[in-house]
């Protein structure tokens, strides 16, 4: 087991990629630790405290961060076009054709879908 103040520990870092997958904080924490004596209350109030650790937000933002780069990097690579049942809107060469979305609505949009 690391250190304490040095580095993560396993569950902090399982607790760190949950959040970055899309977790709330109370699932996240449910997810890494043994929560089956606690109630939601305290799910919740730890899940906070675990985040409120410097070590923590600092991973768990570059974990985003690298998420957010590999979101970019494939969607200029692939090209994402917005689902349409008429596709004439799709370049010939099948790649990007100038449309820019921020990686956050790349993800969130259920509208998005990659064409090959």
């Amino acid at each position: 087991m690391a250190k304490k103040g040095t580095a993560l520990t396993p569950k902090q870092r399982h607790f760190c990629r949950a959040v970055a997958a899309g977790s709330t904080l109370s699932g996240a924490y449910t997810e890494a630790y043994s929560t089956s004596r606690m109630n939601k209350t305290t799910i919740g109030r730890e899940a906070t405290r675990l985040m409120s650790n410097p070590l923590i937000t600092t991973h768990v933002e570059t974990l985003n961060r690298a998420k957010d780069r590999a979101v970019i990097a494939s969607s200029l690579s692939d090209g994402f076009y917005p689902d349409k049942t008429d596709s004439s809107e799709k370049p010939e060469n099948g790649r990007g054709g100038g449309l820019c979305q921020n990686a956050e609505s790349i993800q969130t949009n259920s509208n998005w879908r990659l064409y090959s």
